[in-house]
């Protein structure tokens, strides 16, 4: 029986207890250039204490975008992880990959979106925290895992004004997206 069960359960966003999500409101943080076009960093092979698993591991998504964009013009698609720049990437990226890990979801959907860069969700079954009411498609990209291989063209044809206008509502939903931490106090976003 699969653990999340959408007639009873509700779907709510990871507590991101890293500093540099919680600290200053994304509005309130110095902009940097978005000088990386597509930003994905992180592994494709699951874990050692899960070997008879990793084979589906990500649902084969990222062991995809690594083999065949690993080499995109603009594009940062590394396994290699780099203690201390990973936050400054995503804040340096215009549109972050959040393929599924070993759930269909990532926490990483969640620490672009906090970041400012727009989320690509690509997991064809994910339930989204307050998806309801929260408009992802506002500021998100969801890509169906079988278009994946399209993937070059669907972010090519944003143009800037869309960007800017999926970056302008992710600056408004952010709230919704994470349990922020101000003076030791949980403070929770108001929906709708």
């Amino acid at each position: 029986e699969p653990c999340f069960q959408p007639h009873k359960d509700v779907a709510i966003p990871p507590l991101l207890p890293g500093s540099a999500l919680t600290e200053v409101r994304p509005s309130d943080r110095p902009q940097l250039k978005r000088d990386i076009q597509v930003y994905f960093r992180g592994t494709t092979q699951g874990s050692a204490r899960a070997e008879a698993f990793n084979r589906n591991y990500s649902l084969r998504v990222r062991q995809y975008v690594f083999k065949h964009f690993s080499k995109e013009a603009g594009w940062l698609i590394s396994q290699d992880l780099i203690p201390g720049t990973y936050h400054q990437e995503l804040r340096r990226s215009v549109f972050c990959l959040a393929p599924a890990g070993w759930e269909l979801w990532s926490v990483r959907l969640f620490e672009a979106a906090l970041l400012g860069c727009i989320p690509v969700i690509i997991s064809d079954a994910i339930v989204l925290p307050f998806e309801s009411t929260l408009d992802y498609s506002s500021f998100s990209i969801k890509i169906p895992e079988a278009e994946l291989q399209n993937l070059p063209a669907i972010i090519a044809a944003f143009t800037p004004a869309q960007i800017e206008a999926k970056q302008q509502a992710l600056s408004q939903a952010w709230p919704a997206l994470t349990y922020q931490r101000r003076g030791g106090a949980m403070q929770s976003a108001r929906l709708g």
